[in-house]
């Protein structure tokens, strides 16, 4: 009975926070699509893809400052707030951002002076040296606004977190941007607006961290276990060094083997891809906390049934964006622009990887919260070597589609591995009977659609929009005759009592 009452506790959380981070995702997406509209039709293929390349460096620079605390931060941090251990969590953020702040200033200093030798001869691309070194003023705000906000997750103090990074901040981005391409700044308005950002949220991530729980949890003996924080943390690193750097194997084979319009068209294509995989992504922010505490309290039986419901509803959500691009995929890249149109095989290709990394559900979030950093670190290792060989073959002979190929690969290999290893290791696995109504919904949907799409004689953007309401429409109106479960009920019901309360949050 308690179990039950737990699992319900926790499903209207997930309805709680899930609709707002889910439309926060969706909307910091949509107003991403605005920009990069923006930036597409004001700045140059070329100049996009230096600027790319550059970004690409950047974040793996940031990636390199958080020291693997990003996972660490909200697994110990939502384990000592649920166990009312305050000392310990205070003294951990204390530990963790100090680190971090350390590293990502003396890495920035580092590349400052290294930036000839990493374009030139690492890139083969000189003319961004310049680009660089502006940018990596970044690096230590982003690296530590990360932390910041990692610990607002930890503490359950999410909305605030995707309030910043989902609503304002886009908008700001947005704004900052027609300004400046308005008064003729280009390519340095552009770089201008990704330095101005990060401070904001620094600032704002302090802010609310400081007044929501600092101001009244304030302790002067801060205890740390450092052996047990570093133990849990390298792992996650080592296995963050590989993957990040997993990544940028492509985009040092392209560096060299592509040219940097090439490198542009591929990024867009990588930004649209991205949608298919929003969901999971709203819901693993969400469970997280949630499942670090419900292994800390040893309720696996409430983690199984959450995995289940969270996943049904990834894959809802992710099917019906998956066919609606798949239809319009032509007509949504000519919105960037007509030569971005050269990139439909290559959004297809990552689309079809990101359905894969989509069914496989929540299995990374479930490996590192259990506190299994060793045996992510060794799917790192497996992901980075699937990743330099199927590079290594395919971009030199098919160029961007082979990096695309290479992407698809590694994303169903390694998402494979990580359901057998939950399934074997913590005896659960994410479906349920019923996933069979929304892969029957988005198929009658997709059908339906697609001859609707082809047969009328409208603009494209007329076609897409209508196809877009009536494929909304059909999937919701065949998931209402297949009806919801129990749980779908709980969470419209958590959803229907937050709405009536007239919370504007």
């Amino acid at each position: 009975m308690n179990q039950e009452k737990e699992y319900q506790k926790e499903l209207k959380n997930i309805a709680k926070y899930g609709g707002i981070n889910f439309f926060g995702i969706f909307f910091v997406n949509l107003m991403g699509y605005v920009i990069n509209i923006i930036i597409a039709r004001n700045i140059a293929v070329e100049q996009l893809g230096q600027f790319v390349l550059s970004m690409r460096i950047i974040t793996y620079l940031g990636m390199l400052s958080l020291l693997g605390f990003n996972a660490t931060s909200i697994r110990y941090i939502s384990k000592y707030f649920a166990l009312n251990k305050h000392s310990e969590l205070m003294g951990t953020m204390k530990f963790i951002v100090k680190w971090v702040a350390i590293t990502s200033i003396i890495l920035t200093t580092v590349t400052y002076f290294l930036s000839p030798f990493i374009t030139d001869k690492i890139f083969h691309k000189p003319e961004i040296s310049n680009i660089l070194r502006v940018l990596l003023i970044t690096v230590p705000l982003v690296a530590i606004s990360k932390m910041l906000y990692f610990n607002l997750r930890g503490l359950k103090l999410i909305k605030y977190e995707i309030i910043s990074s989902k609503f304002i901040e886009p908008i700001a981005r947005l704004l900052l941007l027609i300004t400046f391409f308005y008064f003729g700044y280009k390519l340095s308005g552009l770089i201008a607006v990704q330095i101005i950002i990060p401070f904001f949220s620094l600032t704002y991530a302090a802010f609310f961290l400081y007044t929501k729980y600092l101001k009244t949890s304030a302790t002067t003996n801060l205890t740390v276990h450092k052996k047990e924080l570093l133990s849990f943390s390298l792992p996650i690193y080592l296995k963050s060094f590989v993957n990040n750097t997993s990544e940028m194997i492509p985009m040092y084979l392209m560096g060299i083997f592509i040219s940097t319009r090439e490198i542009g068209i591929f990024h867009i294509c990588s930004k649209v891809s991205i949608l298919v995989a929003i969901s999971l992504t709203s819901f693993n922010v969400i469970i997280a906390p949630i499942v670090s505490s419900l292994f800390a309290k040893n309720d696996k039986a409430t983690m199984k049934k959450l995995l289940k419901v969270t996943t049904k509803w990834i894959i809802t959500i992710s099917l019906a964006i998956f066919f609606s691009i798949l239809i319009y995929s032509e007509t949504i890249l000519s919105i960037f622009g007509k030569e971005y149109i050269a990139g439909k095989n290559l959004l297809l290709i990552i689309m079809f990887g990101q359905m894969i990394n989509v069914f496989s559900g929540s299995n990374g979030l479930i490996l590192n919260m259990s506190g299994r950093s060793k045996l992510m670190l060794k799917n790192s290792i497996i992901s980075f070597v699937i990743t330099v060989v199927s590079a290594h073959f395919l971009i030199p002979k098919y160029g961007a589609v082979g990096a695309a190929l290479a992407i698809a690969i590694n994303i169903s290999v390694i998402n494979t591995i990580k359901f057998y290893q939950v399934l074997i290791l913590e005896k659960m696995h994410p479906y349920k009977w019923n996933f069979w109504k929304p892969i029957l919904a988005g198929i009658v949907s997709y059908i339906i659609v697609y001859y609707y799409s082809v047969s009328i004689d409208v603009s494209k953007m007329v076609n897409l929009l209508s196809g877009l309401i009536i494929f909304t429409l059909i999937f919701a109106l065949i998931l209402i005759i297949l009806k919801f479960d129990e749980d779908d009920k709980i969470i419209f019901a958590a959803i229907k009592k937050r709405i009536g309360k007239g919370d504007n949050t």
